[in-house]
């Protein structure tokens, strides 16, 4: 029996090396592909802020809202157009 312990206790250090080496190789694929992933997600950002597509925060307008400032528009212009034909 004493045979069986002093093989588990030699042979037990390098199973923790061999453990230890391939944790380590986990951690390293791991971790580059985490800064490939962290690389892409600054370009996808950077490329909306710069395209304009970041409007988080900005209130949208409705249909209604563009409706009413053609209207306004629309309102400006026979306005104008009216006001100066007084004048002359």
């Amino acid at each position: 029996m004493e045979e069986k312990k002093e093989k588990i206790i030699e042979t037990e250090p390098e199973d923790f090396i061999v453990k230890a080496d391939k944790a380590a190789k986990r951690l390293e694929e791991a971790h580059k592909k985490t800064e490939e992933l962290l690389q892409r997600q600054e370009q996808l950002m950077a490329r909306d802020r710069l395209s304009g597509r970041s409007e988080a925060g900005k209130p949208q307008k409705t249909e209604q809202d563009l409706k009413n400032e053609k209207d306004q528009a629309d309102a400006d212009q026979i306005f104008h157009s009216i006001y100066s034909k007084k004048k002359r």
